[in-house]
């Protein structure tokens, strides 16, 4: 979800910058720890902050596309502290851009590898998540990133390349 269906990115540096008057650009976030710093993640839970986030482009048309093609989709997003504030304000999100996802299929979980089998796909951002995911059995595809850009294998850039890569995929299987 974060980084990938939403630009979470772009209203937590908007908010490091407006809040703490310091300015970081995407291009710095390299690595995780660049906005480990609990100033920073604290920002992560003040209310209502998931509720102003962008769309990614092409993201609701893509997963839209998708489950009319028959496909299951699950959104697995932490909740960080596992606030229930921000449960409420990702789920409310996720209800106002993706209307036709169901709230039963949200869910809360930092472990998203333990949803990982063969032939199921993670489209995400986070390093961790690809290798753990990928370790697990599953197929992972990277949602590009300054900060995942080290690792190798399936990646999109843009969410109109995930049918195209999806049928590579399937084509090799």
């Amino acid at each position: 979800l974060d980084s990938t269906l939403n630009r979470l990115t772009d209203r937590w540096l908007w908010a490091i910058r407006q809040r703490l008057g310091e300015v970081i650009t995407p291009a710095e976030v390299t690595t995780w720890d660049r906005l480990a710093d609990e100033k920073y993640l604290s920002l992560l839970k003040e209310p209502g902050f998931f509720l102003w986030l962008g769309v990614e482009p092409g993201s609701q048309q893509t997963i839209q596309m998708l489950q009319t093609d028959g496909h299951e989709l699950r959104v697995i997003t932490i909740a960080h502290e596992n606030s229930e504030l921000v449960k409420a304000d990702k789920r409310t999100w996720l209800q106002r851009f993706f209307p036709f996802i169901s709230t039963d299929d949200i869910i809360f979980d930092g472990d998203k590898a333990k949803y990982a089998k063969p032939g199921h796909v993670l489209i995400d951002d986070g390093p961790h998540n690809i290798t753990a995911w990928r370790a697990a059995g599953g197929i992972g595809i990277i949602y590009d990133q300054p900060w995942n850009r080290h690792l190798d294998g399936y990646r999109i850039k843009a969410w109109h390349e995930l049918a195209l890569l999806l049928q590579r995929i399937e084509a090799a299987a």
